[in-house]
């Protein structure tokens, strides 16, 4: 009797998953049997990337609500205490890490931010004043200067036209700004040192006005440039007073650095999806802003609360901590904006 040796087809066999083969891994070199690598943890399969991987992993980062920047946002959204919890006690295969979690977010509302202040901003709206101030004020000249009589009389009337013409053309009046027509002839005496250097210069209001103007685009710009790290900043100030407020329980610096860097994170998030009724309703930019902190600091006390525990003293401590930290974040970056700018402003004194 023969038996025919040749392998049968099998609908219902099933395909070899890689157990008893030997594989060599593509990233560090090491053959091994199964799925993963046991030194690296990169899969068997991995093979040439195509547009189709790319598009995948991408998708799978950002949306995949098992794992990734979606389950991020929808844990932090529903239970961030118990998200937090989860994460620093070490179930974290399925989140995104804070670090990557907290920059991809602050990518996003620096250009967010940077696209409302282009159009709504701060820079644009004391950019159209400095244009209102430079259109009403006149150059100084030769005879505003003279100490005669009737030459004084005689620039001060004309210069007073010029502004009262000025005026009228902008809908404004100089008053409203302090100027006069017989403040033509006062400068600007600028006698200062900076970090070494001496500054002593004598210009007119107009020609102040003029290097304002001049330096307010630069500054913006560079101002933006450095909002990533001012941003940062919050983190490590918030981690170290809920540290103090909460330091007998069980979490480290380093944890409450975790904690804040993912609830601060998380607040960007917040203040992003009120973005669009900047445009949708320009006329009530406060409101939204001030909705939208409020809504932030609300998030920031029950993430605390959910993280902490409610303790007897819990409102004195939750109320110290954000309080002291905001405090000290908000005068922080006010010193650090205000020394950028005289800073950014020196090194271009020559213009003036």
């Amino acid at each position: 009797m023969s038996f025919d040796s040749r392998p049968r087809w099998n609908p219902f066999k099933k395909k070899p998953n890689g157990q008893g083969i030997d594989h060599s891994c593509l990233n560090c070199e090491t053959v091994f049997q199964g799925k993963f690598c046991p030194q690296c943890g990169q899969k068997a399969d991995t093979k040439r990337l195509s547009v189709f991987h790319v598009f995948r992993d991408f998708y799978t980062a950002l949306f995949d609500s098992n794992k990734g920047f979606l389950r991020n946002v929808i844990d932090l959204s529903t239970n961030p205490g118990a998200m937090l919890k989860d994460y620093i006690s070490g179930k974290r295969q399925r989140y995104l890490s804070a670090g990557k979690y907290t920059f991809f977010l602050i990518l996003v509302f620096t250009v967010n931010i940077s696209v409302l202040e282009t159009h709504f901003g701060f820079f644009r709206t004391l950019t159209e004043q400095l244009d209102r101030l430079e259109s009403i004020v006149p150059e100084t000249t030769d005879e505003t200067k003279s100490v005669h009589g009737a030459t004084k009389v005689a620039a001060k009337t004309k210069n007073t036209e010029g502004i009262s013409k000025s005026s009228n053309k902008s809908g404004i009046r100089p008053d409203e700004y302090g100027i006069h027509g017989d403040d033509d002839a006062k400068e600007l005496n600028i006698n200062m040192s900076w970090l070494g250097t001496k500054i002593k210069k004598r210009v007119s209001y107009k020609r102040g006005l003029k290097f304002l103007r001049f330096l307010l685009p630069q500054y913006h710009q560079a101002l933006f440039n450095s909002l990533k790290f001012l941003f940062v900043l919050w983190v490590p100030i918030f981690a170290f007073f809920s540290y103090v407020a909460y330091f007998r329980e069980t979490y480290n610096f380093a944890e409450h650095i975790t904690i804040n860097a993912f609830v601060y994170a998380h607040i960007l998030f917040i203040f992003s999806l009120f973005s669009p009724l900047y445009w949708l309703l320009p006329e009530m930019a406060l409101t939204t802003l001030g909705t939208s902190t409020l809504a932030s600091f609300f998030y920031l006390a029950y993430s605390y609360i959910s993280v902490f525990g409610k303790g007897r003293w819990q409102f004195f401590r939750l109320s110290g901590s954000i309080g002291f930290a905001t405090f000290t974040y908000i005068v922080i970056l006010s010193v650090l904006t205000a020394f950028q700018a005289v800073h950014f402003a020196v090194q271009n004194i020559e213009y003036l």
